[in-house]
């Protein structure tokens, strides 16, 4: 069975946010990044946004807004300490084949943040008798949320991490949702990779099943999207 901890529904943090935890926290946390945001990797800072992360305990997790506000969906969770009922509990995540520890995209993200919504609402409402009954629901709760992410997280991302081109694509691809400027050429992007043009398009595909100008769209899209969403930034930028 799991536990809530703590929750945070369309949370709005008006000067930005960095978070950093060199040594993660005792419990499991996972968030949904509404806003662009950068993740720390090995490799450096990548570019996120509408990607969701869990992280397991003590696993070590650094990212920061690159706009503000900074709005985000979280919850912090734990496996109760009873034996059997942690075995349970492991045995949910490990029989889902979620992918943890690192941001990764989804396709319906508003079902996971009406999760959250219900979470929040069941933790405002007063405990009175009914202490283990919330408890319970809560349980069910993040059970739920965990198997909509498992099918939602992309089933090709671990085969595309082993790409030969996999991290230099990805820095490409991410300059592009950070900042999609006009009258991006394809063999710009080809010339930072060092490939043909027809070569780079191919690989394009290939990795992220989309096409460049897929993905500039959706950057535009996004962009537009998170300056009607949060209209005190339409008159600053």
């Amino acid at each position: 069975m799991f536990r809530l901890i703590d929750c945070g529904y369309a949370f709005a943090h008006h000067s930005g946010l960095e978070i950093n935890r060199p040594a993660g926290t005792s419990h499991y946390v996972f968030v949904i990044y509404r806003s662009p945001c950068e993740f720390k990797t090995d490799e450096g800072f990548m570019s996120c946004q509408n990607h969701c992360a869990l992280f397991e305990p003590k696993f070590p997790h650094h990212y920061r807004s690159t706009l503000s506000p900074f709005v985000n969906d979280w919850i912090h969770f734990e496996i109760l300490s009873d034996k059997q009922v942690r075995t349970s509990g492991n045995d949910i995540i490990n029989s889902l084949e979620i992918i943890l520890n690192k941001p990764i995209p989804v396709s319906e993200p508003e079902l996971l943040q009406r999760i959250i919504k219900s979470l929040q609402i069941n933790k405002l409402l007063p405990d009175g008798q009914s202490t283990d009954f919330k408890q319970h629901i809560n349980s069910a709760l993040i059970t739920t949320l965990l198997s909509l992410l498992s099918d939602q997280q992309p089933s090709t991302e671990q085969d595309n991490v082993k790409h030969k081109y996999y991290r230099t694509f990805n820095k490409i691809r991410n300059e592009l949702y950070r900042m999609p400027a006009p009258g991006i050429k394809a063999a710009d992007l080809a010339a930072q990779a060092g490939l043909s043009v027809s070569r780079f398009q191919h690989l394009y595909r290939e990795i992220f099943k989309c096409t460049i100008s897929d993905d500039v769209d959706e950057g535009r899209l996004q962009r537009a999207r998170y300056l009607l969403e949060n209209s005190d930034l339409v008159h600053r930028s």
